[in-house]
Order: structure tokens, then C-alpha cells, then sequence
């Protein structure tokens, strides 16, 4: 049954309740994407350092590329974990699991869709801004067609670009907003934390312990904020994503020809 495409308010609603329903399910893979580029910049960047005190431009170059295709190859797996199990749950199945496997074909398909997104993307930008931002908004769910239907490379990037024709403005928008409430959570609570660490360094001037008890709740702070935020994130596209599936736009139907009039 055809249903009318998700208000704003309705997607930042419905997102959001699913947010606060699935942390806890969901906590490992979120705090894995916070976690993993971390660890990779802290391998990466002495590599580079010592790549760059010795001279070898090629060496960092070679580098640099090794450690962003890692990076995006590591941060995949949890990626495409959390994105299905969502994709799964807001279906209604009945018993959605995160122990599904993610195959290395799987993510081969997923980081060839990315760098096709990718690549359109920054072509457009590179002709004008405004066709990079265009195909920007045409090809955000290649990948969640990768997941619920098994389309690959340009297949799912037709099909993504075919959902949102015709709607486009409206995907931004709902998109737009999504962001700018995430990005308002997330700022109301950097301000809150830094009301707080304000009290806790007035209270102890100058004192070691202070100083260690702030780093560690802005650290914390920022990977609460982000956790949630990319859960929000993914959550708002898996609920838009099925909204449009759900409401496809409707294909003219032509008017019915006079009948002929009989020749004489």
C-alpha cells in the first residue's frame, strides 16, 4: 500500500526513538567507528612522521594511501553491520541479528558503490558545485540497496538516483534538518560539558587531578556525542530510505485518445 512520503518532523521523531530503542544493541559497532580511526591515526601518523624525517616522498605518499584505503576497508565491517540490522528492525523481522556475518565480497561491493559515489561526486563538484551537491543528493542510499535488495556498482546507484528523482528537494530537506537537529543535540551537550568541566577546574585551580578529570569527560563526552549521533545518522536514512520505497512517485497517466471519427 502506497504511503505519503515521512514528514520531517515524523523522521526526526521516528529516528530518534529508534536511536534511544537500539543503543544498546547497536553499542559495539557505534563505538567501533568512534574507536578504530583513532587507533589507525595513532599507527599511522609515526609511520608517516618517519617516512617524511627520512626524505622518501614516495614513502609517504604510498603511505598515506595505504592507511586511508585501511581506514575505510576497517571501518566497513561495522558499518554494514550496524546499517542492516537497522535496515532489518525498522522491516518489523522478527528476529533481526547482528551476528550475521559481513562477507569480504560484501564489502568489496560496498567500497566499489562508495568510490562510484565518490567519484560522481566530485566530478560534479569539480564542473560546478552545485551538479556535485545535486548527485550528492541523488545517490545517498547505493549502499542500503546493497544490503535490503543485493544491487551492486552502477545498479545501485541507478536504482538510489531513481528513488530520490523528483523528490529531490524534498530528501534534502529532510536530510538537512535531520543534520541540524543532530548537530544542536550534539552542541547543547558539548555546552553542558563545558559548564561542567568550568566548575571542576574553579573548584581545583591548578591541580593535576582537575586537569586529568576534564580530559577525561571531554574525551567521553565526544564519544557519547558521536555515538549517538552516528546511530541518529543512520537510523534517519534507514527510516527515509523505506519511506520512499514506500510512496513512489506516481507516473502520469495519459489522457485517453478521442475516438476516430469514421472516414467518409
Amino acid at each position: 500500500m502506497t504511503q505519503p512520503l515521512i514528514s520531517p518532523g515524523k523522521l526526526i521523531d521516528a529516528s530518534w526513538k529508534m536511536m534511544l530503542a537500539e543503543w544498546r544493541a547497536t553499542l559495539l559497532y557505534t563505538v567501533l567507528l568512534f574507536v578504530l580511526p583513532f587507533i589507525l591515526t595513532f599507527i599511522g601518523i609515526p609511520l608517516l612522521f618517519v617516512g617524511m624525517r627520512a626524505e622518501e616522498t614516495t614513502l609517504v605518499a604510498v603511505g598515506f594511501c595505504v592507511f586511508v584505503i585501511l581506514t575505510v576497508f576497517v571501518l566497513a565491517w561495522p558499518t554494514l553491520k550496524l546499517t542492516r540490522y537497522l535496515l532489518e528492525k525498522d522491516l518489523g523481522h522478527a528476529l533481526p541479528t547482528l551476528e550475521k556475518g559481513v562477507s569480504f565480497a560484501l564489502i568489496l561491493s560496498y567500497l566499489w558503490i562508495a568510490f562510484l559515489t565518490f567519484l560522481a561526486v566530485m566530478l560534479g563538484y569539480v564542473v560546478f558545485i552545485i551538479p556535485g551537491i545535486w548527485l550528492a543528493g541523488l545517490l545517498p542510499f547505493a549502499y542500503l540497496y546493497l544490503l535490503e535488495d543485493g544491487m551492486k556498482g552502477t545498479k545501485a546507484l541507478q536504482a538510489s538516483a531513481d528513488l530520490v528523482k523528483g523528490r529531490w528537494w524534498k530528501v534534502f530537506g529532510r536530510l538537512f534538518l535531520a543534520g541540524l537537529f543532530a548537530a544542536g543535540i550534539a552542541m547543547g551537550f558539548s555546552i553542558l560539558i563545558s559548564i561542567v568541566a568550568g566548575i571542576i577546574g574553579s573548584v581545583a585551580r591548578d591541580s593535576f587531578i582537575s586537569y586529568i578529570l576534564m580530559l577525561i569527560l571531554q574525551i567521553g563526552a565526544q564519544a557519547v556525542v558521536t555515538v549517538l549521533i552516528t546511530l541518529f545518522s543512520v537510523c534517519a536514512y534507514v527510516k527515509l530510505f523505506h519511506s520512499l520505497k514506500d510512496s513512489p512517485m506516481e507516473t502520469p497517466v495519459p489522457a485517453p485518445m478521442p475516438p476516430s471519427q469514421p472516414q467518409m
